[in-house]
């Protein structure tokens, strides 16, 4: 499936050009790039709010395992993948001056049962490289989609025998889907349970979360803030290729 994106080597204004969108991951690359095009943020303008994002957070980092995530060559090549993790989504938000978000979905379970809405408050500056940059720290961006998470599993009032179930019932159809055998052997019920109770996760899995618990379609959306003023508080949404054959492919490295 193809959507437009902000051409970055366009020298005026934004340019939409055909882009492809790959796995789940491909929701938040189409939904950062709307946001892009729709701010009217061109390729020369991006490359200017990257220097300064760069030269802001190298000030407050001592750690210079963190800093090398910020070279500009990284920072560019993650905007361009057609895949985007959550870190890096936050990442590009901080970098066009988004201070505070509305992250969430709207779950469709199908006819019979209604539409569910869930979604949580994000304050970036509370978000620095060391959050970004880390994984499973319940401090880290990546606690966001576990908080989000963890409200729609509470939300659904399952008993821990109903949920085991619907655990082995989703292994059991899912393994069949699976091409790669090396992939397939890992995918066990022992391993999605722990990747769903870890104190931070990424925005496949919690998408594999949404699966197991039945989950027939998904839109993801967003609230932004770059300032205070009310007209400044824009929403998008875009759907979640959910069915996609890349859901298992091994996350872009940061």
């Amino acid at each position: 499936m193809k959507y437009p994106y902000l051409n970055t080597s366009a020298l005026t204004n934004p340019v939409k050009v055909r882009h492809t969108y790959r796995g789940v991951g491909g929701s938040l690359a189409e939904l950062f790039r709307t946001i892009q095009y729709d701010l009217g943020i061109s390729g020369p303008r991006m490359e200017v709010l990257i220097s300064e994002f760069i030269i802001n957070e190298k000030r407050n980092l001592p750690d210079n395992r963190v800093a090398r995530f910020l070279v500009r060559g990284n920072i560019r090549r993650e905007l361009e993948r057609p895949s985007m993790t959550f870190k890096v989504f936050v990442k590009m938000l901080k970098i066009i001056g988004v201070k505070r978000m509305v992250f969430g979905v709207e779950l469709d379970f199908g006819p019979d049962k209604p539409t569910q809405t869930h979604s949580v408050h994000v304050d970036l500056k509370y978000h620095s490289s060391k959050s970004l940059d880390e994984d499973d720290d319940k401090q880290s961006v990546n606690a966001v989609m576990s908080s989000l998470w963890n409200h729609i599993k509470d939300n659904q009032g399952y008993t821990p025998e109903q949920f085991d179930q619907l655990l082995s019932d989703f292994i059991a159809t899912e393994r069949k889907k699976i091409k790669d055998k090396r992939i397939a052997k890992l995918f066990t019920k022992g391993n999605v349970k722990r990747e769903l109770e870890k104190p931070a996760m990424t925005f496949k899995v919690f998408m594999k979360g949404l699966r197991v618990i039945s989950t027939k379609k998904v839109k993801v959306f967003v609230d932004i803030e770059r300032s205070h003023a009310v007209k400044d508080r824009i929403h998008y949404f875009t759907k979640v290729d959910f069915n996609s054959d890349t859901d298992y492919d091994e996350e872009p490295k940061e």
